[in-house]
């Protein structure tokens, strides 16, 4: 236990095992689990070259055929993150405080959710320039064989599901080679589960009016349809998505994903809970955070097709 601890270094140790325990409580998975593959670095501005296209398999006839692939190169630079939390020296050092711990736990483990956060505000703001100039979500992408659009203004809908699954399956390199793209996670909000699992269930409703099929205005019956998309997809529902927004993504291709972490240092607890220590010394306080050197930034925009507005 942290509390009632009188010798610091065991509350060092102490904390520290909370820390552990309250950020793997929940196994997951979370979205930047799904989305994002991380690459440990040392450096402070990292450089990643990407080979964007390969020459494919042809027929040997005459000569070889030498292609140089095309090459690009991102530099992100690595961000400082923190939370913070301080508490009165009293309460913590008193026999029975079980809500402190209890509310140092809960500041510990939502350190995950706040990746996430951190996570999907990068996605849904669209800012964020792709190896190949382009923002990672675009009308087109460059240097590639096929359309190379992996952004819709459609709400979710069977019709839109079905045009960007179709989307991603047509997705080519420049010289027309498909990329072998296929959805395997359907990512929405809470606003947008029970529609989504509609959409990815044995069965789908069918609205209709006097004239026939009808997606929602005007409808006087309803009956139900096998889906063609059951069991293509994993509903995945994340609670820091708080509108209508969705996505579809590749996620079966081990070490290729939309987003990409780049880690100097992972998210750690510290503590200053000396008696010399600044705060406990003017304020009579202990103070905790949670440490992390790192940046999301865009992976693979073949992987993911979706609407952010």
């Amino acid at each position: 236990m942290l509390i009632g601890q009188s010798n610091l270094a065991g509350a060092q140790s102490a904390f520290v095992a909370l820390f552990q325990e309250a950020f793997n409580a929940h196994s997951g998975p979370y979205l930047h689990d799904l989305l994002s593959v991380d690459y440990k670095t040392d450096a402070r501005f990292v450089r990643v070259p990407v080979v964007a296209s390969m020459p494919g398999l042809r027929r040997w006839t005459g000569s070889k055929y030498f292609k140089s692939p095309r090459a690009y190169e991102l530099t992100n630079t690595i961000l400082s993150y923190e939370k913070s939390i301080e508490l009165d020296r009293l309460d913590l050092d008193s026999q029975g405080s079980d809500a402190v711990a209890q509310q140092l736990s809960v500041f510990l483990g939502s350190a995950k959710r706040d990746l996430t956060k951190l996570l999907w505000t990068s996605i849904k703001a669209n800012t964020w320039t792709a190896y190949d100039a382009s923002t990672l979500l675009a009308d087109a992408h460059p240097h590639t064989n096929s359309s190379g659009d992996n952004l819709t203004t459609s709400a979710l809908s069977h019709s839109a599901l079905k045009s960007g699954k179709a989307a991603m399956r047509r997705f080519q390199d420049e010289d027309g080679n498909l990329l072998d793209i296929s959805p395997t996670h359907l990512i929405v909000g809470p606003a947008q589960e029970n529609l989504a699992k509609e959409l990815t269930g044995a069965f789908r409703p069918v609205y209709v009016n006097a004239s026939g099929a009808e997606a929602t205005s005007s409808v006087v019956a309803a009956t139900t349809s096998p889906n063609a998309f059951q069991g293509d997809m994993v509903v995945f529902v994340c609670p820091e998505i708080a509108g209508n927004e969705w996505a579809i993504a590749d996620l079966s291709k081990p070490g290729l994903r939309p987003v990409v972490r780049y880690v100097k240092r992972e998210l750690e607890p510290v503590m200053q809970n000396q008696m010399t220590d600044e705060g406990r010394f003017l304020f009579d306080k202990y103070r905790f955070s949670v440490e992390g050197d790192f940046v999301y930034g865009p992976g693979a925009w073949q992987t993911i097709y979706g609407s952010v507005s």
